[in-house]
């Protein structure tokens, strides 16, 4: 696996494995920022069920709200990854 810099997480070890395992898939396939995060958040929401988002970039400042247990922030590649899960918990 490529160097990952794990800057704040909260989530189980399957679903963190999962994440960094889409983004170096999404990392190869797609080209922009944008499809990046398009590819790990309809995956998430196929995979774990909605509402997830997911932010792609070199430089970004964010605040949110995670569902617990539903939460990762890396580097990897210069690009820094924030994929959360938001909404009521079913």
């Amino acid at each position: 696996m490529q160097h990952v810099v794990i800057k704040a997480i909260d989530m189980n070890e399957t679903m963190k494995m999962k994440a960094l395992s889409m983004f170096f898939d999404a990392y190869q396939l797609n080209s922009t920022d944008q499809s990046i995060a398009e590819f790990m958040k309809t995956s998430f929401d196929s995979f774990y069920g909605p509402t997830w988002h997911c932010i792609v970039g070199n430089q970004f400042s964010a605040f949110v709200t995670h569902i617990e247990g539903n939460f990762i922030y890396f580097i990897s590649n210069y690009k820094a990854v924030m994929l959360f899960r938001s909404g009521i918990k079913i």
